[in-house]
């Protein structure tokens, strides 16, 4: 699932052939691999396993054609026929093989959809996955993020550090990502200033916010549909965001019309960024005033009520009472269970503490 701390863990990690500066570049790419691929529904009992070279391909019985595996498709075709891909890895490519073809023998004869593109190179499997699959491509993912981007000016991929290192930037832009297995888009919106009235210098920092915007799609079964929209009060040029409330994540499987859940995703997001900001401020002042709990003690056991651990509920107070006018409110509150979601090194406790500050600005508490 993705999260802000999503941003900077893609900007460290993905190679530079998977980078990209604009949303332009990015949809030409996916775009063209569209074009490159087709599906083909057979049968896992009606392909074989075959060695080439140090590797494992795939042949179909009656065709001939064989196709080289990605790492993500040999991944999933070992999940479907219950055999451990890291295991296999181990083995040479005939006894891989072989114990990949046990498996495709036994797999029955319910059609998958084979995602193969072509290549000066030959074929290549992207993907393998099941009958109820909906593909979403990720070409028209990136055109409707285009779409949105156009229809908000001030949105865009945000500034990445330059060549000269931390603290430089040469107007390059970063933020959208694609490899084999997903597609991945940061946008902020510069122009789109929120003050928060609850701050007013509070903890020694200013009221100022942006609004941010992070999508991610698979066209090849590796994540949901995701988007999430959230506040900001600053993102470094590699792409650590700070700062970060009210988040609110939306997903849909690959199932069914996938392309209507995405243009409702749009709709919502467009929502998000056309509120004024008078209308956000209004509601930040709202939240402030709804007291989770009247003292220390009976605000901390709300957020026990949450799911917060002890220890979290505890440390979440001490950091609103440090940084929030009023820690005892849902905005105080719940921006201190986000502060020390931040300061995790795990990103499952990092995902899950940011579920709970969302879960708490959504529920209806009386004044």
């Amino acid at each position: 699932m993705i999260s802000t701390q999503s941003a900077t863990a893609q900007y460290s990690t993905r190679p530079i052939d998977e980078r990209f500066g604009s949303l332009e570049e990015l949809h030409a790419a996916a775009y063209g691999d569209a074009k490159a691929c087709k599906r083909s529904d057979v049968s896992l009992s009606a392909i074989e396993a075959i060695p080439n070279g140090a590797d494992v391909a795939i042949r179909g019985k009656s065709s001939g054609l064989t196709a080289n595996l990605t790492h993500w498709s040999f991944s999933q075709l070992a999940g479907l026929i219950h055999a451990p891909a890291g295991y296999l890895r181990t083995l040479p490519a005939d006894l891989a093989a072989q114990n990949m073809n046990h498996g495709l023998k036994t797999a029955g004869s319910d059609p998958h959809q084979l995602y193969l593109r072509q290549s000066a190179d030959g074929l290549t499997l992207r993907a393998v996955t099941t009958p109820m699959y909906s593909r979403y491509h990720d070409a028209t993912f990136v055109d409707r993020l285009m779409r949105l981007r156009d229809q908000r000016p001030g949105l865009d991929l945000p500034p990445v550090w330059g060549q000269g290192g931390f603290g430089s930037n040469d107007g390059a832009r970063g933020g959208a990502y694609r490899g084999d297995r997903d597609c991945f888009v940061i946008m902020t919106d510069g122009g789109s200033i929120v003050d928060d009235p609850t701050v007013g210098g509070f903890g020694g920092g200013n009221g100022t916010m942006y609004r941010g915007i992070i999508a991610r799609n698979s066209e090849v079964g590796g994540s949901k549909l995701e988007i999430l929209t959230f506040y900001f009060r600053g993102i470094c040029g590699n792409h650590c965001i700070w700062g970060v409330e009210n988040q609110t994540i939306t997903q849909r499987r690959h199932v069914g019309d996938v392309a209507e859940a995405m243009d409702a995703m749009i709709r919502s997001a467009l929502q998000f960024f056309g509120t004024s900001a008078q209308d956000d401020q209004a509601r930040i002042r709202q939240l402030n005033s709804i007291e989770l709990g009247k003292d220390r003690d009976t605000t901390i056991t709300a957020g026990r009520g949450f799911g917060l651990t002890e220890d979290q509920a505890t440390s979440a107070y001490a950091v609103a009472e440090q940084f929030e006018s009023n820690p005892r409110s849902v905005w105080g509150y719940s921006n201190g269970v986000t502060r020390i979601s931040q300061l995790s090194s795990f990103q499952d406790d990092r995902f899950a503490l940011d579920l709970i500050a969302a879960k708490m600005l959504r529920r209806k508490v009386a004044a």
